[in-house]
């Protein structure tokens, strides 16, 4: 066997493939092995694994293992599918046949199982497609995500709200953005999703007004566990939560993420109707 290490590990395997991966068994089959050790499971994130399909029919077009990719670095190749992080690795691999097989091999080389037994990230995708050569190419990738984006964030919400005819574009306001960190820390202090204030006794209106927002009335959409601004969005907007997104009495945005301690995410969106935005001056 042949390992490649550059800022992550590489897995080359010879061998002939037979069957495709199965990201929610993989996953399942790694979660087991951390959870043997103790380490908190990781997440199934479906822009990772659309980021991962993407690298493993690259390397099938090639026959050829690769971490480089002519689509940029990692975080390039995976933002473009709506994933974003802090920090980020990759294994590449071929000629498993199976995921049991993928993760028994690999489970039994100390240099080839670090990004699967890391405490470091909380979400992962996996993929592979079958090259020319008859081999099979795979991709994991490992993300830690913590923090939402606010600007894609924004241009999601605003993509949904342009589906519907009459609906104006929301703004993003950065006071409404400081009240949901506030709200999304509380949440993961908590370790459990609340439109409850840290603050007893508090409305939503006193949350955001401590942060220098005003308006006429305000609403709240909380959320947990999602990977990315893309897969927290398309959750809501199958859920009773659409309503808050999709309603023409509001017109500023807020959103933020906090990582609890056993790496979940917990998101909370703030939106306002009239809202004007005058941030406190600092003391």
């Amino acid at each position: 066997m042949k390992i490649i290490s550059r800022l992550f590990v590489l897995l080359l395997v010879l061998g002939v493939c037979f069957a495709q991966t199965n990201p929610s068994y993989h996953i399942q089959l790694v979660n087991n092995e951390r959870n043997k050790l103790g380490l908190a499971p990781y997440f199934l994130s479906p822009c990772l694994v659309d980021a991962a399909q993407s690298h493993a029919n690259y390397q099938a077009s090639i026959n050829n293992l690769t971490n480089d990719s002519p689509y940029g670095g990692l975080f390039a190749r995976v933002n473009v599918y709506g994933a974003y992080g802090n920090s980020i690795a990759e294994s590449v691999a071929y000629g498993y046949e199976t995921d049991d097989q993928m993760i028994t091999d690999v489970m039994k080389n100390p240099g080839l199982k670090g990004n699967l037994l890391s405490s470091k990230y909380n979400h992962f995708g996996v993929a592979t497609a079958l090259g020319s050569d008859g081999r099979y190419y795979w991709t994991q990738l490992f993300l830690v995500v913590g923090q939402t984006n606010p600007a894609i964030h924004l241009q999601l919400i605003n993509k949904e709200r342009a589906k519907v005819a009459g609906l104006s574009p929301l703004v993003l306001s950065t006071c409404l953005n400081n009240a949901a960190k506030t709200q999304s820390n509380y949440q993961a202090a908590l370790n459990q999703l609340t439109t409850n204030s840290s603050i007893r006794g508090a409305t939503l209106f006193d949350t955001i007004k401590q942060y220098g927002e005003s308006g006429v009335e305000v609403a709240i959409n909380v959320a947990y566990y999602y990977t990315t601004d893309a897969d927290v969005i398309a959750s809501l907007m199958n859920s009773s939560s659409k309503a808050n997104i999709l309603s023409n009495k509001f017109n500023h945005l807020g959103v933020a993420t906090s990582l609890s301690s056993d790496k979940t995410v917990y998101w909370t969106q703030f939106f306002v109707k009239s809202g004007v935005c005058t941030p406190p001056k600092k003391k």
